[in-house]
């Protein structure tokens, strides 16, 4: 089974999806992030999902909605009274990745008998969306084990994406700082064997990308300083 759950909740793999996290609409603001999760449910049998698209015909294109399938990390010791032991989700891989554009291992993602597996959409409201309810459609795709093709009914679920008839600041209003030094991004990408002296152009680049991304989820103050 698949159902869609509202963004601030952890589905953790071991345990039961709950009922009342479950949603029919989500609401943004133009020139907003809004994000849910899909929660597929194998109870008697292995299931793979072989894609999830995600469909606002009037008011998304393609390129605003981003899907990710959450990765999970076992948590073998537990660091506060909040903590539990067991698997939870972390890491969330995209099915491309919004930065070069390239496919990524998303798909297709095996969900053994009786448990769960989540994926994680953000949704990207343009400032040209209009005002009002638009209908959209979340489809999950199924592949039969050793049918590369899949024979499976995909499953269609209805959602109801909200627009308000107003658009926030690209640039926040509040003060923050966060430290994002592209150098060390680079590093982590080519797993420290990124020339730094060599690669000025990728590293002018790189801090382009990062301020754009944080502009569009505004946590962005000022350029100043960005790679320091």
């Amino acid at each position: 089974t698949a159902t869609l759950h509202h963004a601030l909740i952890k589905l953790r793999p071991d345990e039961n999806v709950p009922d009342e996290t479950q949603i029919t609409t989500v609401s943004a603001a133009r020139n907003e992030y809004q994000s849910f999760q899909v929660a597929v449910a194998a109870s008697g049998a292995d299931a793979t999902v072989s894609s999830i698209e995600v469909a606002f015909p009037s008011a998304l294109g393609a390129d605003g909605i981003l899907v990710h399938r959450e990765h999970y990390i076992n948590i073998s010791v537990v660091s506060n009274c909040a903590g539990a032991l067991g698997r939870w989700p972390d890491a969330l891989i995209p099915e491309t990745d919004p930065y070069d554009k390239q496919k990524r291992n998303a798909f297709p993602a095996a969900v053994p008998a009786g448990t769960n597996q989540a994926f994680f959409v953000d949704l990207f409201v343009k400032n040209t969306t209009a005002a009002g309810s638009h209908a959209g459609t979340v489809t999950v795709h199924w592949a039969s084990a050793g049918d590369e093709a899949g024979q499976q009914q995909p499953t269609v679920l209805p959602l109801t994406l909200r627009v308000f008839n107003f658009s926030l600041p690209s640039v926040s209003r509040y003060a923050t700082t966060y430290n994002c030094d592209s150098r060390a991004i680079l590093m982590g990408r080519y797993l420290g064997r990124w020339n730094v002296a060599s690669q000025t152009t990728e590293r002018s680049s790189s801090s382009m990308v990062i301020t754009s991304r944080a502009l569009l989820h505004h946590t962005l103050t000022s350029v100043a300083h960005m790679d320091s």
